[in-house]
């Protein structure tokens, strides 16, 4: 059985993305072979510190440039708060937009830490949907 490759493209300064990929991974059980679109160096440290909280440790996730992924064959391409970048030809079937309220436009630790919080749940609920989804279909 092959493997369901999948798309995420994000806006990484929040790490929605990775966060995302990261729960897919989890979630699917080693079905899909997942692959970050970013445009970001680094990941937010918040978003390290919440998803070690729920007991996913992410310092080694890698992304993407848009070079090295020219010749994957896509079957999903998950689109987080972005639009997806017209040199990406092999995306073959469904596209999933999904939007998320930025945790940077908040202020104070406290409260961004919360909002990161929030929306790592928000993505977690988004993943678990996405993959029975995908597991119905394949």
């Amino acid at each position: 059985m092959s493997l369901v490759k999948i798309l995420i493209v994000a806006d990484e300064k929040t790490g929605m993305g990775v966060i995302m990929q990261s729960y897919l991974q989890f979630y699917s059980t080693g079905q899909y072979e997942t692959h970050l679109l970013k445009n970001a160096d680094e990941i937010h440290p918040l978003v390290i510190q919440v998803m070690k909280e729920d007991g996913i440790d992410i310092t080694n996730f890698m992304s993407r440039k848009t070079s090295d992924i020219k010749k994957t064959i896509f079957q999903t391409c998950i689109v987080i708060n972005e639009s997806i970048p017209s040199d990406i030809p092999n995306i073959n079937t469904e596209v999933i937009h999904l939007n998320f309220a930025s945790p940077l436009a908040s202020t104070g630790y406290d409260i961004i830490l919360e909002k990161f919080r929030a929306i790592r749940e928000e993505i977690k609920r988004s993943a678990i949907e996405i993959t029975g989804k995908l597991s119905l279909v394949g």
